[in-house]
């Protein structure tokens, strides 16, 4: 199984960038459970989010 590593997930404050929100609301979604979706996970105090995942919401195909 792959493991994730943060070089194939963006930073909460990338994310927050990408969503035209602030940091703190991206850290707030992920710690009460509304960036779910997301897949968020802390390496110590830091938030990342695997990039498939984002780039999927952002970007969604379109058949």
């Amino acid at each position: 199984m792959k493991t994730t590593t943060p070089s194939d997930c963006y930073q909460a404050s990338e994310v927050a960038a990408m969503l035209g929100v602030s940091l703190t609301s991206v850290i707030r979604w992920a710690d009460n459970g509304k960036a779910a979706h997301l897949k968020p996970f802390r390496i110590g105090s830091r938030t990342f989010f695997p990039k498939t995942t984002v780039d999927a919401i952002i970007s969604p195909k379109v058949a």
